[in-house]
């Protein structure tokens, strides 16, 4: 069933399928650029597209990662460097990420949820709400960051932005974990694609300068966990987006490519 759902929808005009939803590691990102001018004239003219392409990449293993980035930052081989730029990897029992430091700016991205991945839906389904400050949290999204913030991003933030601005974004569970980033740092936005709730009185603790938060049509899983006042709700301010040709779809709405496409347009 899924399988014919898939082609059926490949055939269509609008090009989505849900194997863009559970496999956005199979599809290209950055449509319509190929070098780090392109990347350039694209940050200045529409930052909220290179952050989605991004947070769309950071499903990809450490070597393709490395191949679709290089050209973008203007270098050949972007972790054999010292300076910017560069391109930091993350991954630490099953919590991924990267940074890309540029000349004036940086970007934290991290990934979300694979479906093959046991970390990452153990992560998704720990519900439990847990104190940050005088926040709440999802404690599975928490988690996540924990894994991998004291002993290897922040130290890199430190290290190597340099005084720089520095943005945070990502899909899905990198989406959360985007937020509960921006909890810990001053980023000047975390833009969030396809996020679920994350807890509730995020903005008590958030030190980030704003949260971009952008939601593709009825996208689902911007809808969990359910709406709890006081224990999940949304933070931020929306940008709702949807296929101009399609509407909105429940099925297909919260592939990260699918979000790049509409940003684009």
């Amino acid at each position: 069933m899924i399988a014919s759902t898939c082609m059926a929808a490949e055939s269509g005009d609008s090009g989505r399928s849900v194997d863009k939803v559970t496999h956005p590691e199979r599809y290209p990102v950055f449509n319509g650029i190929s070098d780090a001018q392109g990347f350039e004239d694209s940050w200045v003219n529409n930052r909220n597209w290179v952050l989605s392409n991004l947070s769309h990449a950071a499903y990809y293993d450490k070597d393709k990662l490395s191949n679709t980035m290089a050209p973008f930052l203007g270098v050949e081989e972007p972790y054999q460097k010292t300076e910017a730029p560069l391109l930091r990897f993350y991954d630490v029992d099953g919590a991924q990420g990267f940074l890309i430091v540029c000349e004036d700016k940086a970007v934290l991205t991290f990934r979300g949820t694979q479906i093959n991945d046991p970390n990452d839906i153990e992560a998704d389904a720990n519900l439990l709400i847990t104190s940050f400050g005088s926040s709440k949290v999802h404690r599975g999204f928490l988690g996540e960051v924990n894994k991998l913030w004291d002993d290897h991003i922040l130290p890199d933030l430190q290290e190597f932005t340099d005084g720089k601005p520095v943005w945070a974004a990502g899909h899905s569970l990198g989406a959360a974990m985007a937020v509960v980033a921006g909890m810990r740092y001053e980023f000047e936005d975390v833009v969030t694609i396809g996020e679920p709730r994350v807890g509730c009185d995020i903005e008590k603790e958030f030190k980030a300068k704003r949260h971009t938060r952008i939601v593709n049509g009825i996208d689902p899983v911007t809808k969990i966990p359910p709406h709890i006042p006081f224990v999940y709700e949304h933070h931020g301010d929306e940008i709702k987006i949807e296929d101009p040709v399609g509407g909105p779809n429940l099925l297909y709405d919260h592939a990260p490519g699918d979000y790049s496409d509409y940003l684009k347009a």
